[in-house]
């Protein structure tokens, strides 16, 4: 034991404690350490002239045992005392210590914390305290305790002189008292009920007796009796853990078990007793005599307990439960084990049996059972036979051998999720799949088994399947008069909101509310989807009503949508200069500072003012006093400032130095650093003591009320003046909506911010504190944070700010405040807070757009899109303005204590205020930066206040739930998300789930039933009556407009018709050009086709070719229009010098269906010239539908490398300002969901099932991460619109240094309103152009129909090489687009083409889904089906059937249906067979999902083809375009190095790949770019096969980015050096160009080129003999 004081950190050297809690400690001295003879406690008694709160003190005992005593049963207490300084008067220490003493009585004893915490304290005389406390028998019984503890506290620990006196006043009943009292006593008799106990035995659930829960070193549990054990267990299979902890009297033990077969030993941590309980003597405790309630039921267990009391011996305690009828294992009836089956193996033979084997209509599969399901959680093995109940999650099946097929789906209880696979014969899949839908719910029996395949545990061998009713609680809200939710999040909120808006919109519907507002993160993307799902509810409604006989709901009556946003509002309304403004920057300027107690002006005080007062840039005067706050002041403070309670004890008072600050000041303009702070609390003092400034003049004997003194605190609430509009006007100004008030003197001063001047004048500065401005001006700062020294500092600042702004022409305080009001970087750098800001009618939509484009556009800063105030005032007709949530001003300004006329302020520029249920908000209670939150009740003091605020300002107060997802267990969602985020509270999850009305009225009656129908519901209707029912996109069709679009296209077609099929069109042209110009014209589509035409024309005008994509070659105007290649005529030729065309004779119809460069080459009958061959035969019904109404989508591939220039050529057509990149929202993927869910359960040591891990996954997708941009699509905004009509714009990804703006909307949304162009970079146009300019060779010259071509998809001959020289591979089209990859390659094989109608037809399947393997694949292989006959694209589906005899508009129909996976109808079934088309095509129509277009094949394939040409005829060329464009991870180092290089990493890269394909031990598998690289070698190993060969690079004469050919050799690009980046490789070039390097110095300066990389290109002897440095040596000479 010590009995000396010594430093606490002297005594506990080794304990690391940060932040304000080791300043505390640090201040205090140990005055003893004593321990228990068992060495099992430890007491140190702590003695500290400074307050610490309870909070600190148990930080601090927790610290010391783990840090000290990690494995040691050791209990550490500590015993503080302190000495305060005199300001600490009952009253002062209650409200800094008021918190403190609720924690403490709140661990000892409920009925005396409640009658503290519901007491009125009040203070009759100097050292007395009273408490009137409701009475109660209770509170009477505990009376002398309470008084008891309470004295202890102030006197013997505090050391102050006071007394506590009780008295009582009547207790007040809330309006769910009855129900409380009821539940209690119905929780009482089920804990009696759970643990055998009677009510009236000793151990129950009152305080200060047996089962009162007590913590280390709080007041205590239990006065008279030990204490009592409570707790918990929870278990699984038949293994259980229980765990309680209690304090009594001296010690207490707490109970923990773990055991199997329900047994347990209990081992508890010892308690102690606070100093005012030490000499009362302990009763004998009962120990562990109650069983611990809540024990998992249906669980069979016991458990020991001991419970040890002060100065007892300990006491043995023994309980017990047991389930009637429990088993050995687990739960009653949840599975018995089977035996006679091999583990791992599914039953054989089961599907011999029919499907069912009962009569009951419930039954799905195999036999009826009644058993119990168990929760899947509690399958955790191969436990033989189980039955599970679940919801189905999705459904799959997998035809296998002998035509069977396994059928597996996943079903969830919502405890977990498990997949159950059966095997059924073909014939039964049908009906099995028909009768598993998802979303449906069922029970199941079978074996739980690990699937050898999947590696999972898994439900097999079943017994049966039956369908049962939906088990999950569906929450309805039965009020009679229901709310409205105003403040619901999507998942278009980043990564925070969790629900679809759809999801939200239905529920809100059937609950039967009115309306419900989408108010997303900053963005309105999640309004369209909403619209979408109320439009078919609007549809529906309208549909019963109509077949009802009914009239059409009027829209503004049903069931609304509130389009709205939750904003990051930022305050730019607040000026640099307040008051009055026509003043010059000369005269008297007072500058000053404040130290205050705290940082509210109606909480805290100041304790001390320092000023300087300047003329004329020279120093006139100095002001300087202590003030005595009559508080003591917070050791935070004495920290900050120095400032000690002694050196302000016996300074005057705010009533005496505060006149004569103000008569310093009189006439002076003020100024102060963050002056908005030090005002606020000069002008909450001048109001409080009703003094006088008018126009910056003291009016020292002016008083309100003339009462010749000071105004009292409830006068002065009465008397709250506005801070605006002090511009020299001498009218009292009245505070809107402050209620009657007395008239009283105007607080009218003006004043200077240097924190707004600096910001202004120093922008590229970080921070702008005093601190940091002065080191930016060379100003001395001594003693920061001491007024005097703090106003000395801030004068020399302002005296050279002001001559920074003299040197800027500003001489007034207007041009000053001028400085800061458009100046964007300081507007993004304000602190932003959350505002809800809704839609009142289209106006306000459009609106709402506008600001949502400018936050984005403009005011994007650190992550979120922020919002002046005064744009929101420029637009705010048509708005409405809610203050949000605890993130909003007014919450931030409340807690924060901000002065009664800031508060006014911003209540007013709200139109309604925002209060939500105590569970949003209770993760304040334990946040250390919020310090005026300590409790529940605190938080409903800020509701009550801000109720009171509305009544006060006539503003609706709105209760909301801020929705971030729909249901109480949604919240796992959000967890995830937030956990993957990095959020360290993200398993602390705030209830923010969608309340029905009950839910809320309940959450609310604290203010009373009457206030809270009024918030909850009559408000929030009231809110939603306002709003008017609108559409978030316009319905109309906006298209930009081409004067004479319509007669330009039919001139440019007529023109090259006659061009190519000469002045008298054949009638098959004439036909073709009618019908689709008719189209086109008379649903106005020709601006689409002349905007296409100019910007094709003007590619191929800059030298590079265009492909078309889509269906847009369909369209045979488009191919006169010179928008595409493919004509999509029956297969023909044509003479361009006589003009003779031939699409009759029988040798051309042959070839229907296919292409006419198949044909066979024909010389002209009338002039003996070369035949031309055209036409691919592609119905136009495919571009444009049927009736040709269909709106055109024209897609085109330009060159990558000349795509920007195209987008910019779009400004050229349309104007500046009048296009716009088509915007995309970036959502969570499956995949990455699955990664966060994966990742969540690992990080905390859980197990869970892959199918559990893809139900909580599918929760997680959709949740936006981010936007982007359409890869080429551009929005074209007609001449006179403004955008914001349809939609927001903003950069892509929020990225503001780019120029590019896209749609704020995804561009799907707004395709019915505005034009999309798609105008997409492609590889291969780029290809071609550089293949142009090596060769001279025009592309559109290469013939389509060579055979040394057609060769490549044959065989290598036309290479010259074999397959044995390129690893086996056994064609030549390596490295040709589109036909180029293994899987490719083997379709070509497989397929065996002979024309190039052949290739398109590959194509088609090769970009189809279930169209070529397990279907046209298998139809050729086993000779059904060739290549010619077999379904490959849409449009073979439409000619073949329309070929057999099938009605043209069916034929189209089925078509349509076909490739979009719509599969086929009965009915058409029956009339395909009814015209002989077989029933193998019938199928292979059934099992596609989708398909091609022909027209695009076709343009894959010319582009193709023309490569392939190059490939042949010019070699290097072609490999250099390759390499140059199309190679993914070409390496100078891996690939130029020589074949036989070459062919040994090749050989390495196979040998692992192998390895890994064979899951050999310690198989190293390839990278992505190793795997990319692998595919590059592949080509180059071709290209040495053929005896061409790279030269080595040339820093002076190779390319950057492009391989070049120098004689007989390719010359790789600098970029090809791995690790060499494209813009150190432009460097390279660039810096070559000045002349040769003179070393590796040079080199490195001028190409700025690392170290590494130069030390790599030296190791390739690619810089040649240069020295190490510039300097030269005399051995140089």
């Amino acid at each position: 034991m010590m009995t000396k004081q010594k430093p606490f950190f002297e005594v506990f050297p080794t304990l690391e404690i940060k932040g304000v809690l080791h300043d505390k400690l640090e201040q205090a001295k140990v005055e003893r350490l004593s321990a228990t003879k068992q060495k099992d406690r430890l007491t140190v008694y702590l003695f500290s002239t400074r307050l610490i709160l309870k909070e600190d003190i148990w930080a601090a005992e927790r610290e010391i045992k783990s840090q000290l005593f990690p494995y040691a049963s050791m209990e550490v207490r500590i015993l503080e005392r302190f000495e305060l300084s005199s300001q600490y008067t009952p009253e002062n220490l209650m409200a800094v210590y008021k918190d403190s003493i609720l924690a403490e009585l709140r661990e000892y004893s409920r009925v005396e914390y409640n009658a503290f915490r519901t007491a009125e304290i009040s203070y009759p005389a100097e050292g007395h305290i009273r408490l009137a406390v409701e009475d109660s028998v209770l509170n009477r019984c505990k009376e002398p305790e309470l008084i008891r503890v309470l004295e202890k506290i102030f006197v013997e620990r505090c050391g102050l002189r006071t007394g506590v006196e009780v008295v009582y006043r009547e207790a007040r009943l809330g309006r769910f008292t009855e129900d409380d009292e009821l539940k209690i006593q119905m929780r009482v008799n089920e804990i009696c009920r759970h643990a055998k106990i009677g009510g009236e035995e000793d151990g129950g659930w009152g305080e200060g007796q047996n089962g009162a829960v007590g913590r280390p070193g709080t007041i205590g549990a239990g006065r008279n009796k030990g204490a009592a054990l409570s707790g918990n267990t929870s278990g699984r299979n038949g293994q259980g853990s229980g765990q309680a902890a209690g304090m009594g009297l001296g010690t207490g033990q707490g109970v923990r078990g773990n055991g199997q077969n329900g047994q347990g030993d209990a081992k508890g941590i010892q308690g102690g007793a606070p100093p005012w309980m030490e000499g009362s003597k302990a009763a004998p405790g009962s120990g562990a005599q109650a069983a611990v309630p809540g024990a998992a039921s249906g669980e069979t267990g016991s458990y020991r307990g001991q419970s040890q009391t002060a100065g007892q011996d300990s006491a043995q305690g023994h309980g017990s439960v047991r389930q009637a009828g429990g088993g050995s294992f687990g739960r009653v009836g949840s599975f018995s084990g089977k035996g006679g089956f091999k583990r791992g193996e599914f039953r054989k033979g089961g599907d011999s049996r029919p499907l069912k084997q009962s009569d009951d209509p419930n039954v799905i599969y195999g036999r009826d059972f009644e058993e119990e399901a168990m929760p899947i959680e509690d399958v955790i093995g191969e436990m033989g036979e189980v039955v599970l109940r679940g919801k189905i999650i999705k459904v799959d099946s997998r035809e296998i051998k002998n035509e069977r097929t396994i059928v597996m789906f996943d079903m969830t209880d919502f405890t977990d999720t498990m997949t159950v696979k059966l095997f059924t014969k073909n014939e039964y899949v049908k009906e099995l799949t028909g009768a598993l839908k998802p979303g449906g719910f069922i029970k199941v029996k079978g074996m739980a088994l690990l699937d050898k395949f999947d590696h999972e545990l898994t439900i097999g061998s079943l017994t049966g399947i039956r369908k049962i009713e939906d088990f999950t609680t569906v929450r309805m809200d039965s009020a009679r008069h229901k709310r409205v939710e105003l403040h619901c999040h999507t998942k278009m909120s980043d990564f925070d909101g969790v629900s679809e808006a759809k999801d939200i919109v239905k529920r809100a519907y059937k609950w039967g509310h009115r309306a419900i507002a989408i108010t997303d993160h900053g963005v309105v993307q999640g309004f369209t989807d909403a619209y979408h799902v109320w439009a078919d509810l609007w549809k529906e409604e309208a549909a019963k009503r109509k077949e009802a006989g009914d009239e059409k709901p009027d829209r503004q009556d049903f069931f609304k949508i509130i389009y709205g946003v939750e904003a990051y509002l930022v305050d730019d309304l607040k000026e640099i200069v307040t008051g009055d403004k026509e003043r010059k920057l000369e005269g008297d300027f007072v500058v000053f500072d404040i130290e205050t107690t705290g940082f509210s002006p109606v909480n805290n005080r100041i304790i001390e003012i320092g000023a300087v007062k300047l003329r004329d840039g020279k120093v006139l005067d100095r002001f300087s006093a202590f003030i005595n706050p009559q508080v003591p002041i917070p050791f935070e403070i004495e920290k900050l400032t120095g400032i000690r309670d002694d050196m302000v004890k016996d300074a005057p008072l705010v009533e005496e130095v505060l006149p004569k600050f103000l008569e310093f000041a009189s006439g002076s303009v003020l100024v102060a650093h963050n002056a908005g702070f030090d005002m606020s609390f000069i002008i909450e003092n001048v109001r409080r003591l009703g003094l006088s400034v008018q126009g910056g003049i003291f009016q020292p004997h002016t008083h309100c009320g003339e009462t010749g003194g000071t105004v009292s605190d409830s006068q002065g609430a009465e008397e709250r003046q506005s801070i605006e509009g002090a511009s020299g006007t001498e009218e009292d100004e009245m505070t809107e909506g402050a209620g009657e008030t007395t008239k009283s003197s105007a607080a009218e001063f003006t004043y200077i911010d240097t924190v707004g001047i600096a910001r202004v004048l120093l922008p590229n500065q970080a921070k702008h504190t005093l601190d940091a401005v002065a080191k930016t001006l060379n100003v001395s700062l001594e003693n920061h944070h001491r007024a005097v020294d703090d106003a000395e500092c801030t004068a020399w600042i302002f005296l050279k700010l002001l001559e920074m702004l003299k040197d800027g022409g500003i001489f007034t305080l207007a041009q000053l405040n001028a400085l800061g009001e458009a100046n964007v970087e300081l507007t993004k750098k304000l602190p932003s807070y959350h505002a809800i800001i809704l839609a009142k009618n289209d106006l306000g939509r459009i609106n709402l757009y506008r600001i949502v484009t400018q936050s984005h556009l403009t005011y994007y800063h650190s992550r979120h899109p922020r919002l002046p105030k005064s744009l929101v005032e420029k637009y705010r007709e048509g708005l409405i303005l809610g203050s949000a949530c605890e993130a909003g001003e007014l919450y931030r300004a409340l807690l924060d204590g901000q002065s009664d006329m800031q508060i006014a302020r911003i209540v007013n520029f709200y139109d309604y205020l925002e209060i939500q249920p105590v569970g949003n908000n209770k993760f304040m209670v334990a946040a250390e930066r919020i310090r005026n939150i300590h409790s529940l009740e605190d938080i409903q003091n800020i509701n009550k206040r801000i109720v009171k605020l509305g009544e006060e300002f006539h503003k609706p107060v709105v209760a909301t739930c801020d929705v971030h997802f729909l249901d109480p267990e949604d919240e796992v969602y959000r967890r995830i998300i937030m956990a993957g985020r990095g959020f360290e509270d993200a398993d602390d999850q705030a209830p923010l789930y969608l309340h029905t009305t009950d839910e809320m009225l309940e959450e609310f009656s604290y203010l009373g039933s009457d206030k809270a129908y009024e918030i909850v519901v009559e408000n929030t209707n009231m809110i939603a009556d306002m709003v008017e029912s609108i559409d978030p996109v316009r319905p109309d069709k906006c298209a930009p407009v081409i004067p004479d679009s319509d007669k330009t296209l039919t001139k440019i077609c007529y023109d090259k018709a006659h061009e190519i099929y000469g002045p008298q069109l054949p009638k098959i042209v004439e036909d073709r050009l009618q019908k689709e110009l008719n189209s086109i014209i008379k649903n106005g589509f020709a601006v689409m086709y002349i905007i296409a035409q100019k910007l094709v024309w003007k590619s191929v005008e800059d030298g590079y070719l265009v492909g078309s994509r889509g269906s847009v070659g369909s369209s045979f105007v488009a191919t006169m229009a010179g928008i595409t290649e493919i004509n999509p005529l029956s297969p023909h030729y044509y003479c361009s010098s006589c003009h003779y065309v031939d699409f009759e004779e029988d040798d051309v119809k042959a070839y229907a269906g296919k292409a006419g460069t198949d044909m066979p080459d024909k010389i002209c009958p009338v002039c003996g010239q070369p035949l031309h061959k055209d036409g691919f035969d592609i119905p136009f019904e495919t571009f444009l539908g049927f009736k040709g109404d269909k709106e055109p989508d024209i897609d085109l591939n330009f060159s990558g490398e000349y795509q920007s220039k195209a987008h910019k050529y779009t400004e050229v057509i349309f104007g500046a300002g009048q296009t716009y990149r088509a915007g995309t929202i970036a959502t969570l993927a499956e995949k990455t969901a699955f990664g966060y869910v994966k990742n969540y359960f690992e990080e905390r040591a859980k197990h869970k099932r892959k199918s559990e891990i893809e139900r909580l996954s599918i929760g997680c997708t959709g949740v936006r991460r981010s936007t982007g941009q359409h890869p080429g699509g551009i929005v074209v905004l007609p001449f006179g619109q403004d955008i914001n009509s349809f939609t927001p714009v903003q950069h892509p990804a929020n990225d503001m240094t780019t120029d590019i703006v896209t749609t704020h909307f995804d561009y799907h949304s707004i395709d019915h309103n505005l034009l999309k162009l798609d105008i997409l970079g492609h590889d291969d146009p780029t290809m071609i152009r550089m293949l142009q300019d090596l060769t001279g060779v025009d592309p559109l010259t290469i013939p389509l129909d060579g055979q040394d071509v057609m060769s490549l998809f044959q065989s290598t001959d036309a290479l010259g090489i074999s397959p044995e020289q390129i690893g086996g591979t056994r064609l030549g089209i390596l490295g040709i687009p589109e036909f180029g990859t293994d899987f490719a390659m083997q379709m070509v094989i497989d397929a065996q083409p002979k024309a190039f109608s052949d290739l398109v037809r590959i194509s088609g399947l090769a970009h189809g889904t279930d169209v070529w393997l397990g279907n046209a694949r298998d139809l050729i292989m086993s000779g059904t089906a060739t290549i010619s006959t077999a379904v490959c694209t849409r449009d073979d589906i439409m000619l073949y059937l329309m070929q057999m005899g099938v009605e043209p508009s069916l034929s189209f129909t089925i078509m349509e249906s076909v490739r979009k996976g719509k599969g086929l109808k009965d009915e058409w079934i029956a009339e395909m067979k009814e015209h002989d088309v077989p029933d193998w095509y019938v199928a292979s129509c059934k099992k596609i999902k989708y398909m091609f277009p022909k027209a695009h094949a076709a343009a894959y394939v010319m582009m193709a083809w023309r490569i392939g040409y190059c490939k042949i005829h010019y070699p290097l060329a072609y490999y250099g375009a390759f390499f140059s464009i199309r190679a993914k991870a070409f390496s100078y180092e891996l690939m130029c190095q020589g074949q036989a290089h070459l062919e040994a990493v090749m050989a390495d890269y196979k040998r692992r790949m192998d390895a890994a394909a064979n899951k050999e031990p310690g198989a190293q598998p390839l990278s992505n770019r190793e795997e990319l690289a692998y595919n590059d070698m592949r080509v180059v190993q071709e290209m040495y096969a053929r005896g061409y060969e790279f030269t080595p690079i040339d820093i002076f004469t190779a390319q950057s980015r492009s391989f070049q050919i120098v004689g007989d050799k390719l010359m790789p690009s600098i970029n090809s050096i791995e690790g060499l980046g494209e813009k150190v490789a432009d460097a390279i070039v660039e810096a070559a160009k000045d002349g040769p390097f003179l070393s590796k110095e040079d080199f490195r300066e001028r190409t700025k080129a690392s170290k590494p990389i130069i030390d790599m290109m030296d190791s390739l002897n690619l810089l040649g003999n240069l020295p190490e440095t510039n300097q030269l040596s005399l051995f140089d000479f």
